[in-house]
């Protein structure tokens, strides 16, 4: 009798739990990225790590960034987490090399749950780039 409701209050607990819905947590976020904008022919490495208060440090570093005049550049932006498949990249500064920062539209990094590929809608031509996750580091 006491191994049945054992098995019982075993199973009900993991019943429970896989009706629980869960958020990603910043390991699932957290790693570097590959992508090639199909615009410039660039490749562009995504860098996301999780920041001392509680949101994300996102680099993007292009070989090429159309953004620039010299084509020389990187972004930077801060990320927060909206839900399991979203991330929303906020407070977005261009730095082009010879140029002081300039602001472009926020967006967000929405996952794909099968294949775990990150793609966002850019800001200038509203065009999709997609981002292979390449480490967890």
């Amino acid at each position: 009798m006491t191994f049945r409701y054992l098995g019982a209050v075993a199973t009900a607990a993991i019943l429970a739990m896989a009706a629980t819905p869960v958020i990603a947590d910043d390991d699932d976020w957290t790693g570097l990225y590959q992508g090639l904008d199909a615009f410039d022919g660039s490749v562009d490495y995504l860098s996301i790590v999780p920041s001392s208060n509680g949101k994300f440090d996102i680099r993007v570093v292009p070989s090429v960034i159309s953004l620039c005049e010299s084509q020389v550049g990187w972004i930077v932006a801060e990320g927060r987490l909206v839900d399991d498949k979203t991330l929303a990249r906020e407070n977005v500064k261009v730095h082009c090399s010879g140029a002081e920062p300039k602001s472009v539209p926020d967006g967000v990094y929405r996952r794909d749950e099968q294949t775990g590929i990150l793609a966002i809608e850019t800001p200038d031509d509203k065009r999709t780039n997609y981002y292979h996750k390449i480490s967890n580091d």
